[in-house]
């Protein structure tokens, strides 16, 4: 193990950080302490430690030590019983006396146990606030995410569309891209809603992988907008920087070269794609979404897997 914390006299050698290996801990005191018995020694050299014990806490300077566990009584499910009280060592408390051997007092072993009752109860609560944690963020997923795409949802778009809008000013400009596969029915009828389902998957991974080489001043986000239809929010992105992204996922998507021999564009599965920048004569996001689907279908008019803006 490490030793992670100590105070120690200066003329005494240091441990902190230090990983110690015991050769004779796991299979001489492991299962002691995992009752928690508390250890108390006043003398290593007239103990009953093996040899390479007294050696290796000699090397440490050592003369007398008292060891306390800390121990957890986690919870496991065995042989079908979901209660099972398993111990767990996370550590010990040792305070090591260097200068001559010890006689330890029932004080001592009394203040060190309550000290260890303390770092367990400490330890227990920041696993826990972690398992918090880690449980939030998935639920944050399943707010905020697509379940087939992994993209952001409905949801999370209009959430960070209302928000990027109330940022953005002329000089900064807020943009959006609106797509989607083209002749998408013709697919599923064709090759089914599995494989739809994959095709779905397969664009919106290209489109995301778009997103994610954005520069670091901007963070785009791609969504599932519905159906086989995409959002891609850019901020502080002008119409032209916006064309060039949208041209990007566009060739992108093209280059999967997922078969779709019903279209009526090509052999392949392709979007057709909608651009828009925020303007003056825009008062809400809806105005902005209106105006990037207004060219979505400039797009398909002008016979699909284009970009219009």
């Amino acid at each position: 193990g490490d030793v992670v914390v100590e105070s120690v006299g200066e003329e005494w050698m240091p441990l902190t950080g230090m990983a110690v290996e015991d050769c004779c801990f796991a299979n001489s005191y492991v299962g002691q302490y995992l009752k928690n018995r508390i250890r108390a020694v006043e003398d290593i050299h007239t103990s009953n430690f093996s040899e390479c014990h007294v050696n290796f806490l000699a090397e440490c300077q050592v003369k007398a030590n008292l060891v306390v566990p800390i121990v957890q009584q986690g919870i496991e499910h065995r042989d079908g019983n979901p209660s099972c009280q398993v111990p767990k060592l996370w550590g010990l408390l040792i305070a090591h006396h260097c200068s001559a051997p010890r006689e330890w007092q029932q004080f001592d072993m009394d203040l060190l146990s309550q000290l260890a009752t303390q770092v367990a109860i400490a330890i227990e609560q920041s696993l826990l606030y972690q398992q918090l944690a880690a449980a939030n963020q998935r639920l944050d997923g399943l707010a905020n995410l697509d379940s087939l795409t992994q993209l952001a949802n409905r949801r999370r778009f209009d959430e960070v569309l209302n928000r990027e809008w109330e940022l953005s000013s002329i000089s900064e400009p807020l943009s959006l891209i609106m797509c989607d596969i083209d002749c998408f029915k013709l697919y599923n009828d064709n090759y089914g809603h599995q494989a739809g389902d994959a095709c779905l998957q397969q664009v919106a991974r290209a489109i995301g992988d778009s997103c994610t080489n954005a520069p670091a001043e901007r963070i785009y986000l791609a969504a599932r907008y519905g159906g086989e239809e995409f959002g891609v929010i850019l901020p502080n992105t002008d119409i032209a920087a916006a064309q060039v992204v949208s041209e990007g996922i566009r060739q992108r998507v093209k280059a999967l070269a997922i078969p779709h021999i019903k279209s009526v564009v090509t052999d392949s599965v392709t979007l057709s794609m909608g651009v828009a920048t925020i303007s003056e004569n825009q008062n809400s996001p809806k105005m902005l979404i209106e105006a990037a689907d207004k060219a979505l279908y400039r797009a398909k008019s002008g016979g699909r897997d284009r970009v219009e803006s």
